[in-house]
């Protein structure tokens, strides 16, 4: 498979559904799964590095809670490193979510696609998602 370059972009809301923390990056991908493997590598070493527990995982893709929980043979060395950085997590939940519910993280997506920019995280509300969180 040739890899392409792709984004990535994610969420970190507190039980009221507040904005805590955003992030976004670049990547190179050869598949769907492997841009939402790597998206969910790098949300959790961002929870461990803000010590953002306990935490819940919505996704709105099943084939990554699948390899989660079963493995993938494609993409086994990135599948074990989120199960690594997740037994490291308290309490933590990967649970599916539907796509509507997920527009932040698309919103963050797409943004980072329309200029090469590096890996980035946000403290405030990103201005381009307001409309999604409000």
């Amino acid at each position: 498979m040739s890899s392409q370059t792709g984004g990535i972009g994610g969420v970190f809301r507190d039980s009221q559904g507040q904005w805590i923390i955003g992030f976004q990056g670049n990547i190179c991908s050869n598949s769907p799964l492997h841009s939402e493997l790597q998206a969910l590598q790098q949300g959790l070493v961002v929870a461990l590095n803000r010590q953002l527990v306990p935490l819940e995982i919505e996704t709105e893709c099943p084939d990554l809670i699948k390899a989660i929980n079963v493995g993938n043979t494609s993409h086994n060395t990135l599948v074990n490193n989120c199960r690594r950085l997740m037994l490291q997590e308290k309490m933590l939940f990967l649970k599916h979510n539907f796509r509507q519910a997920n527009g932040v993280a698309h919103v963050l997506t797409k943004e980072v696609l329309k200029k090469s920019k590096p890996f980035s995280v946000y403290r405030f509300v990103n201005p381009r998602v307001m409309f999604w969180i409000y």
